[in-house]
């Protein structure tokens, strides 16, 4: 008998952690075996991300120690593989995951010192051959699918084409049979959350992303008796949030009995209470309908209207293809009318983007009707996308850096081994300094606009001066960094990070120690630095100075009071209720571009809803209204005609 240990380490977040699915996967298919599983024996996966030396130490001598590899595991699985070779020098080291660099000829010299063999593509097959191999000691050089050194110089050598598991109804659950019981019965400290999927592979072919080439691409359905058996399963086990694995959850008819059964198995237990997805990239009526069913049960956790890029170039380019605009507002007002939050993407510096494409891509964002919502990200650079194929980077002058990986809303303390990401800085249509005016554009209107420091009024000015959202934000860096006034002084520390970042050192981790020992997002970050000084000042300065040739004082006072009373401030007045002379909600409501005055030249009365809320402290805000609330209209006051 052979004795495998499997690891799969995540970051943890409070007390919540993931399930290591991955290995799962693999162990439960070696288990059902039964070729196999009266000849292996399995230590319990490690997945906590503890100290290496007490790791190792906790491993001890197996057979073989295979390790599951991802963007936020890579340099910690790497030390630890360094490290377990030298204690022990017999044991077989495999490495799989989407985070291996496959094409790196020089990936055993450099990356992988220590590895005996790489698994590409899907695990479960491919690693139970290997464990095979090691019981009957035969080469491993005749199972397909792998990449092992050869010769002192451990130069790449390939066994051929990965194996496609075609018949994934076959496949074990890695919940329903056992592998996690014990996990999870030992650990009443920790709040479990689960992965799952309910089908593999994905349609597109996005050039950026690595997806398509990790699951071979065609979609193949998992057994729906399996699926809702593992339902079953996370209720009794009281998992907290389901992240759903597909490429494209939606795409098929059978979604949303899936769904359904979800939220009776919610019903039921209390459990899952929340549900997570990446949903069809062409959002459609099937999408809405399962959005409106976990919704309904409270269990939704937004749905991604996707578009990474509005310019018809930039989308040949990266191979993808969206939803007209006309169809994208349309879908924007069907969700918020519905009270169901919706994010919408974009990505900055994809290939053939330009500063001037990525800024119409923002209005249309806006002027479509997405404004609570944008999430903005840098272009990553995945060892595996044709983004990073050489021939694809020299065609379209991508140059990227590594930067440290944010854990967003994960612990401040400091780790010693360090995960890092690479994200595109320059290409042939957007320069290094066009990349700095569009990060700095980015994390303003995700703070500003979105969190809804500044939303109303942009709005208002959008309407009644014709100056485009873009233009509005930009002016407010202009001011705020040439004046150092409210946020001036976190928007000169973030151009100073994309300075920095850019030469290789550096990171977006902007330190907000007033609102707890959390790694907050930078637009967070910019928000919460920003939303704890005294709006109306700087506000009526910013105002006035770019904008008070063409709106009187009055205007302005009255903009920045409905705009303050309709933010959710730290601390909030117990004034509930305010007047206007200027018909504001009109144009809000996007029944007039002109701002005139109400009937007769009289005031009228606005209540609040939502002032009275308190809070014991900054951070129990921050954690409550900006991490945990962040969705649809969640950081906004409802304000009503009295």
């Amino acid at each position: 008998m052979i004795t495998i240990q499997l690891v799969q380490v995540n970051y943890q977040y409070g007390s919540n952690v993931y399930l290591p699915y991955s290995v799962g996967c693999i162990e439960s298919f070696i288990r059902n075996d039964e070729a196999l599983a009266d000849k292996v024996r399995f230590c319990e996966p490690l997945f906590c991300r503890d100290d290496i030396p007490s790791t190792v130490k906790l491993i001890g001598e197996v057979e073989i120690l295979g390790l599951s590899c991802y963007i936020w595991n890579w340099e910690y699985s790497k030390r630890l593989g360094v490290e377990y070779r030298k204690a022990n020098p017999h044991a077989l080291i495999v490495v799989g995951g989407p985070q291996v660099p496959l094409q790196d000829k020089d990936l055993f010299r450099t990356e992988l010192p220590f590895a005996d063999v790489v698994v590409v593509g899907e695990g479960e097959i491919a690693f139970s051959k290997i464990a095979k191999s090691v019981i009957d000691d035969s080469p491993l050089s005749e199972i397909p699918g792998l990449l092992i050194p050869e010769g002192k110089s451990r130069c790449v050598f390939s066994t051929g084409a990965p194996i496609r598991i075609d018949d994934v109804h076959a496949l074990p659950s890695p919940y329903t049979t056992g592998v996690f019981d014990q996990i999870v019965a030992s650990r009443p400290d920790l709040q479990f959350q689960a992965s799952q999927e309910t089908h593999r592979g994905c349609p597109y072919a996005c050039t950026f992303c690595d997806w398509g080439s990790a699951t071979m691409t065609r979609v193949r359905r998992l057994n729906p008796d399996r699926i809702l058996a593992e339902y079953e399963w996370m209720g009794a086990n009281r998992i907290e949030l389901l992240y759903n694995c597909d490429a494209n959850y939606g795409l098929f008819k059978e979604d949303v009995m899936l769904t359904e059964a979800l939220v009776a198995t919610n019903s039921k237990f209390g459990f899952p209470k929340k549900f997570r997805a990446a949903y069809a990239k062409n959002s459609n009526e099937r999408v809405f309908e399962i959005a409106k069913i976990l919704n309904d049960a409270n269990m939704c956790k937004g749905v991604t209207l996707s578009l990474q890029s509005t310019d018809e170039n930039v989308l040949r380019v990266i191979k993808r293809k969206n939803m007209k605009i006309n169809r994208f507002a349309e879908l924007v007002e069907v969700y918020k009318t519905a009270h169901i939050p919706t994010y919408t993407e974009l990505i900055i510096a994809l290939p053939g983007e330009s500063l001037h494409s990525f800024c119409h891509g923002l209005d249309e964002m806006l002027e479509a009707g997405q404004h609570d919502s944008l999430n903005i990200y840098h272009a990553m650079v995945l060892p595996n996308a044709e983004l990073n194929d050489p021939d694809y980077r020299a065609l379209h002058q991508i140059r990227s850096v590594k930067t440290p990986l944010l854990l967003l809303h994960g612990s401040s303390e400091s780790d010693e081994i360090i995960e890092y990401n690479e994200i595109v800085i320059e290409t042939k249509t957007m320069t290094l300094n066009d990349w700095i005016k569009a990060t700095t554009l980015a994390y303003t209107i995700q703070a500003f606009h979105s969190l809804n420091i500044t939303q109303k009024i942009a709005i208002v000015i959008r309407r009644v001066l014709d100056i485009k959202y873009s233009d509005f934000y930009q002016s407010l860096i202009d001011w705020a960094i040439s004046s150092g006034e409210g946020p001036g002084p976190i928007m000169r520390q973030i151009n100073r990070c994309c300075v920095d970042v850019a030469n290789g050192h550096g990171s977006f981790d902007l330190a907000e120690n007033r609102f707890g020992p959390i790694i907050w997002p930078t637009e967070e970050a910019l928000y919460l630095g920003t939303i704890t000084q005294d709006g109306k000042q700087w506000l009526e300065h910013f105002l006035t100075e770019s904008f008070g040739d063409r709106l009187n004082q009055q205007v302005i006072d009255e903009l920045i009071r409905y705009q303050i009373h309709s933010s959710i401030y730290p601390f909030q007045s117990d004034d509930t209720s305010f007047s206007l002379t200027i018909d504001i909600p009109s144009v809000l409501q996007g029944s007039s571009d002109v701002l005139t005055p109400f009937t007769n030249g009289l005031s009228k009365q606005f209540h609040v809803s939502g002032q009275q809320r308190k809070w014991n402290s900054q951070a129990d805000y921050a954690r409550e209204v900006v991490w945990y609330g962040r969705k649809g209209t969640a950081l906004e006051n409802e304000i009503c005609e009295l």
